[in-house]
């Protein structure tokens, strides 16, 4: 059986091919974009916020494979300049790369001045993380306020 991709189960399924390889659709991601494929924007066509969503999953499982670890971090850093947090906890927790988007949090928490600003922000992130937690499975949710803690955690030590 072959796997499908994830940007063909999103309805993503115009694509291009090369040669040997079928080719996912560009996309981008921007605030106030109407829809993250410029050639259906480019027409008029819309997406809601939940395609929006799976379309940024599919990208960031395709960031993981393609490009890695640090493009997962810049992907993340780009999302949260105009999403909600929940929103792209939804993205990378669908797309299994939690410690990516955990690492950009923690790096947030280190640039807060005070422990009073750090522990407002703390709540945010468990606020966040709790929102899509039907859809993303009742253990992600702790999973990535543990790794977020032990990454401010270790940020803390001398």
């Amino acid at each position: 059986m072959t796997a499908v991709p994830t940007w063909a189960m999103c309805g993503m399924t115009s694509v291009r091919s090369t040669g040997n390889s079928v080719k996912p659709p560009s996309v981008r991601f921007d605030r106030d974009m109407r829809c993250c494929r410029p050639s259906r924007e480019a027409i008029g066509l819309d997406c809601a916020r939940p395609q929006q969503l799976c379309c940024a999953w599919a990208y960031v499982e395709r960031i993981a494979r393609e490009k890695g670890f640090v493009s997962l971090k810049a992907f993340a850093v780009h999302l949260l300049a105009f999403w909600p947090l929940s929103d792209v906890f939804f993205a990378f927790a669908a797309g299994r790369q939690m410690s990516a988007l955990a690492t950009v949090c923690a790096e947030r928490w280190r640039q807060m001045p005070d422990s009073a600003s750090r522990e407002a922000y703390r709540a945010d992130v468990v606020g966040a993380t709790t929102v899509y937690r039907a859809e993303c499975g009742p253990d992600n949710p702790a999973a990535f306020v543990a790794t977020f803690d032990a990454l401010c955690e270790a940020a803390m030590r001398p």
